[in-house]
């Protein structure tokens, strides 16, 4: 995001937040492909999130297209930030996530904090069936993982189903 855009100008006015000062980001995929109704393709569905790390309570989230990934995870960062003003510290584990965020974090006063886990993330992807790790934990994730690897290799096709909504976080 440019310096004079208004967009940023918005969110450094933005006040701290008195009710969430440590927030979680990680993204993950859909274990279920979806067809793309243009192309015909297959593909699974992305998942940004952002999470209270205190309360573990979800912020913000949203399911997009692969290509849409980077405008999905700096929409949800932007109406987290208008919704419950900018926090201390932004808490992430992947090195894709520092360098989506940090440029704009360093703009608006926000630590980006790289740490090896995001439990409030990872418990809610993990009850809504999300894939978020190519480390797997049990053998269910872990089937789901190979498959999924597999079909982005080439030799493994799951089936696929026309009209898979997102899911919903509870």
């Amino acid at each position: 995001m440019r310096d004079d855009s208004p967009k940023l100008a918005a969110l450094r006015k933005c006040p701290a937040s008195t009710k969430i000062a440590r927030v979680e980001f990680d993204f993950g995929w859909d274990s279920e492909p979806v067809v793309d109704e243009e192309s015909q393709m297959p593909y699974y569905r992305m998942y940004v999130l952002f999470a209270d790390r205190v309360s573990g309570k979800r912020l913000t989230y949203y399911s997009c297209h692969p290509d849409d990934f980077m405008d999905a995870a700096f929409t949800a960062w932007a109406e987290l930030i208008q919704q419950y003003g900018k926090p201390q510290t932004l808490y992430v584990t992947r090195p894709e996530s520092v360098g989506l965020f940090q440029d704009f974090a360093d703009k608006i006063s926000v630590k980006v904090k790289v740490v090896k886990r995001l439990p409030a993330v990872q418990r809610l992807f993990r009850q809504n069936g999300i894939i978020y790790s190519a480390f797997c934990i049990n053998r269910r994730e872990f089937a789901i993982c190979t498959d999924f690897f597999r079909h982005f290799a080439g030799d493994f096709l799951p089936p696929c189903r026309d009209s898979l909504p997102p899911r919903q976080f509870s």
